[in-house]
């Protein structure tokens, strides 16, 4: 009697288990497994929407002559057209769908590539830490870059430094 009960429970809402079930499968396969860097990752895309949000709120009350607040330069700049949720949706879309894409090219790099462990860490792993460690710096500049258009100027050594790091490692800047 309660093995049916239990049999019930596990075929109701097949299709809809099925194919949750299958997307799970193939997103797992393509990224690999969901841990903290990859979470982190996603938090940082957030925090780079908002902080940008915020700095187009803050250019808009000092372009308008404003003294507001934020919520007010928010409200500003959405009235006025230099927040839109079109465009917004439109580059928010484009960036997850290119992270997305660099994510699952280095996790099935980390896939091909033999184990070979090395003082305890898989080193086949390194292409997928790699772009995520990448994508995440990169995020945390944009960040400084939105914080510091918002006048948060004690933030701009940071930057500069940061931008020097980037030039000397990858030769930018040099004609």
């Amino acid at each position: 009697m309660e093995f049916n009960k239990i049999w019930e429970t596990i075929i109701s809402c097949w299709q809809v288990k099925l194919l949750a079930s299958i997307f799970v499968t193939a997103f797992t396969f393509l990224v690999g497994e969901v841990e903290a860097p990859f979470i982190a990752l996603w938090l940082l895309v957030i925090v780079d929407t908002i902080t940008k949000w915020a700095s187009v709120s803050k250019n808009t009350l000092d372009q308008q002559g404003v003294d507001g607040s934020i919520w007010y330069g928010f409200y500003l700049a959405w009235h006025t057209g230099a927040l839109s949720s079109r465009e917004m949706r439109h580059k928010f879309a484009t960036k997850v769908f290119a992270y997305f894409v660099i994510i699952i090219a280095g996790h099935l790099v980390s896939v091909v590539l033999p184990s070979i462990i090395i003082a305890g860490g898989d080193i086949s792993k390194m292409p997928g830490g790699l772009v995520i460690s990448f994508l995440a710096v990169t995020e945390l500049m944009s960040i400084i870059e939105n914080l510091i258009a918002m006048g948060m100027d004690v933030l701009k050594p940071l930057a500069v430094w940061a931008c020097r790091k980037r030039d000397d490692i990858t030769g930018g800047g040099r004609q």
